[in-house]
């Protein structure tokens, strides 16, 4: 006997909307990228505090005491490498996290930038020209995060809005 009730059976179509279905929103993309982007520099600020201490203890400055070069040293590589590991994770991101992050970054590398040249406008002992290149390095990479977190940012906000 047949069924009284008929089951509908949905059209499969023809395939052709496989490309459509199966696209991810480009934000998503760029958040990815980004947290990728950040968590591959967060040896880089490690490497960055280690051979800092290492530069400071070994070959001071002349012109800094040893506990101030490591006082700046870890002040601008410990404390973003913090914010960066905050910021990668789903439930500490925010746009405070992401705002502290800018303004940390921003300023520590303006400060590292002009430290060293205030050290080898006096000194151009091997100790100061050492501080003064693991500055810059220290600065570009802390604007490089600066600029990673604003990209993160404008991503939270989107996501929050939507």
């Amino acid at each position: 006997m047949p069924s009284r009730y008929r089951n509908p059976q949905v059209d499969p179509g023809d395939g052709s909307d496989f490309n459509f279905r199966h696209t991810v929103d480009p934000r998503y993309k760029t958040s990815a990228a980004v947290k990728k982007t950040m968590s591959s520099t967060l040896p880089a600020f490690y490497g960055f505090f280690i051979v800092g201490l290492a530069v400071s203890f070994i070959i001071p400055s002349s012109q800094l005491p040893t506990h101030s070069q490591a006082g700046i040293i870890s002040a601008t590589s410990v404390i973003p490498a913090l914010v960066v590991y905050a910021a990668l994770n789903p439930k500490m991101l925010s746009s405070i996290l992401c705002y502290f992050g800018i303004l940390w970054c921003s300023l520590g590398a303006v400060i590292l930038l002009l430290i060293a040249a205030k050290c080898l406008s006096v000194d151009q002992s091997l100790g100061t020209i050492l501080f003064a290149a693991l500055s810059f390095g220290g600065a570009v990479l802390n604007g490089f995060m600066s600029r990673k977190l604003k990209v993160l940012q404008e991503n939270a906000a989107y996501f929050k809005t939507k």
